[in-house]
């Protein structure tokens, strides 16, 4: 697909959407896109990025690389840190995803009729879900392709020395792997 062609797709459905705000009932859509969206969405995402920070890329490694940048040798609390990110925080959330839930079931917000009150679950929750989707299984990027990315920067942190011999036949190749900052 041409990049213009889906720019103007993206583009007419996006002002085909927000026409809906434009029509005399709009402060009510408004009003309620406004109550779901942030407070569903931004619970589940905060929750995925604890995930990728503490679980699918190492703490430990996410706080080597913290304390390089700050040009420390060892950030302070960085064991607190990480059992914080990776059990306190992360369940905290996930409560606070269900309490809200539940009182959401319990007492709905405002006096739409349920077919909206439908309607802004599933604004709410169609972005997250394809967020999700699209983590755990990348489009255009297939699991042979990440294996040769990775790969490719692996080779890339080595540096290599080319030394000819004598004879000007043979060529040897000494490797030495740079330090990285997790060492």
């Amino acid at each position: 697909v041409r990049k213009q062609v889906l720019a103007g797709v993206i583009c007419i459905a996006a002002f085909a959407g927000a026409l809906v705000f434009a029509t005399r009932a709009g402060i009510y859509w408004l009003d309620l896109i406004d109550h779901f969206v942030p407070l569903f969405s931004l619970f589940i995402i905060g929750a995925m990025e604890l995930v990728c920070v503490a679980w699918w890329w190492p703490a430990d490694q996410f706080l080597s690389r913290l304390a390089f940048y700050r040009g420390v040798k060892t950030l302070s609390g960085g064991i607190i840190l990480k059992y914080l990110w990776k059990y306190i925080t992360l369940g905290l959330l996930i409560a606070l995803i269900f309490a809200t839930f539940i009182l959401e079931i319990v007492d709905p917000y405002g006096k739409f009729p349920a077919w909206a009150t439908a309607i802004g679950w599933i604004v709410s929750f169609v972005p997250t879900l394809l967020i999700v989707w699209f983590l755990i299984f990348p489009k255009g990027n297939p699991p042979h392709k990440r294996a040769r990315r990775k790969l490719r920067r692996q080779i890339q942190r080595m540096k290599h020395k080319v030394k000819k011999t004598e004879d000007g036949d043979r060529i040897e190749i000494e490797m030495q792997e740079i330090p990285n900052c997790n060492e």
